[in-house]
């Protein structure tokens, strides 16, 4: 086994600012930036909304192998892995979770997030995401 190093903490910002809570108001989807998995073995993400009124979000990694044209935009080389379960089918809470994750072997990862029903305009979301690596 070789010498493990982490875990690595990384805030993960808005996609198209430098945004540490993600606005994920009303409805629609919205994008993580993109992050790199370099030398990474183990995953896991962290996460909490915070509102002032209803929550209402499903949370999905995509992955890619090139970074996409526009941080925070949908990209067709942008995909939720087959084997890969949602992060979180129906967050409607506003306390912290961990989950563990387990991406494919393609060097970029983004969340992205679905904003759906009664979901409220002041939504946003914080992500952190941990990452031991192994050499």
């Amino acid at each position: 086994m070789g010498k493990v190093f982490g875990p690595e903490t990384r805030q993960i910002m808005d996609g198209a600012t430098d945004v540490i809570e993600i606005p994920c108001g009303s409805t629609g989807v919205y994008y993580s930036r993109s992050i790199s998995l370099a030398y990474g073995k183990y995953f896991a993400i962290s996460y909490k909304a915070s509102s002032t009124g209803t929550v209402e979000l499903k949370l999905e990694f995509e992955q890619s192998w090139v970074l996409p044209t526009t941080e925070g935009s949908a990209d067709d080389n942008w995909v939720e892995p087959e084997s890969a379960s949602d992060i979180n089918a129906a967050l409607a809470d506003e306390v912290w979770h961990h989950e563990s994750i387990s991406p494919v072997a393609v060097p970029f990862l983004r969340v992205k997030i679905t904003a759906t029903g009664a979901n409220h305009a002041s939504t946003t979301l914080q992500i952190k995401f941990h990452m031991q690596e192994e050499l």
